[in-house]
């Protein structure tokens, strides 16, 4: 049980700031309203005193909205042009030798 009481506890004091941090972002509506969604019902549940059906659900929450974070990244068009620099000509490729991968 302490355990539980101390995730509770991170949960109570994270709670505001990540779903800040969730709004903040402004994530477009049909992919991100799963985490968005799931923040809500899970500080729903914890107001009715469903504490862990509540982090469960803040739970979720995070892990929907750190994947959708990530899938963004992968599947950037900025990211794509990085990685089209592999099919440069061999001059502008050696020019590209000093500065990092993502450069």
């Amino acid at each position: 049980m302490a355990v539980i009481d101390t995730v509770i506890d991170v949960v109570e004091v994270a709670t505001p700031r990540l779903a800040a941090m969730m709004l903040l972002r402004r994530w477009r509506p049909p992919k991100a309203a799963a985490p968005i969604v799931l923040w809500l019902l899970g500080g729903v549940a914890y107001l009715l005193g469903w504490r862990i059906a509540a982090v469960v659900l803040l739970g979720l929450g995070l892990v929907s909205g750190a994947g959708l974070a990530w899938w963004r990244n992968r599947t950037d068009p900025w990211r794509a042009a990085l990685k089209a620099q592999k099919d440069l000509p061999p001059a502008e490729r050696e020019a590209l030798k000093g500065y990092p991968s993502w450069w």
